[in-house]
């Protein structure tokens, strides 16, 4: 699965920058080495590029598992170029619309969000080799913000210096 990682990322980045071009967003690819003021009434969500069927499940407390379901998914793809699962239930396309959606339902509210992330780069630490995507919808400046990371402590660490 990690050669595939990288293809699966940028096939994900190009669904949500067409859903945010359909809807007037600009699309900004941003640097995880950049401070960038983060949208405080933005919509945000952690999507890791792994398999899921080779990945030891997290045990979380009862208040991060609601943060997990709205806020942290697992893309993956049988093979470059297949077609882009979301948790292994829905395609990357109805990821998309439902991230952009007038009640989103695949994101989490900044401080959520930074609690959730914080606590999954505590709790993977131990094996820290994976892709992240942050996608940060900002509704007001009608823009998309993506970040790759290559760790949750990586992402924890920007979000901590850009909040």
């Amino acid at each position: 699965m990690h050669n595939l990682a990288q293809p699966i990322a940028n096939e994900f980045d190009s669904y949500m920058q067409d859903r945010a071009q359909r809807l007037g967003y600009q699309t900004r690819f941003l640097s995880a080495d950049r401070v960038t003021p983060l949208p405080p009434s933005g919509c945000y969500a952690l999507v890791e590029f792994s398999d899921p069927a080779t990945r030891a499940p997290l045990l979380a407390e009862p208040g991060i598992n609601r943060y997990r379901e709205r806020g942290h998914f697992t893309a993956w793809a049988d093979q470059a170029g297949g077609l882009v699962q979301i948790n292994g239930t829905i395609g990357a396309r109805t990821f998309a619309e439902e991230f952009f959606g007038d009640t989103p339902r695949r994101s989490l509210p900044l401080p959520e969000f930074n609690a959730y992330v914080d606590w999954f780069a505590a709790a993977t630490a131990s094996h820290e080799a994976q892709l992240l995507t942050l996608a940060i919808s900002a509704p007001d400046a009608r823009a998309l913000m993506l970040v790759r990371t290559p760790s949750a402590s990586a992402a924890a660490a920007w979000l901590q210096r850009c909040s």
